[in-house]
């Protein structure tokens, strides 16, 4: 299992901002390489690429 890594530096958003949860993508998808993701009744695909990139599509 990976060693966890440290917290990301999110002090550029504000000191009162409520920071977002941070997530590996892998703790989304596992081994595969896309997550659905639905919002308000749409669903929306999260794919990652061969070079290691996020493309969101509806």
């Amino acid at each position: 299992m990976d060693s966890p890594k440290p917290p990301v530096d999110l002090a550029h958003l504000g000191g009162a901002a409520i920071l977002p949860k941070v997530f590996e993508f892998s703790t989304l998808s596992g081994d595969r390489q896309e997550v659905w993701i639905e919002l308000d009744g749409i669903t929306y695909r999260l794919r990652k690429t061969r070079q290691g990139k996020l493309i969101l599509t509806k």
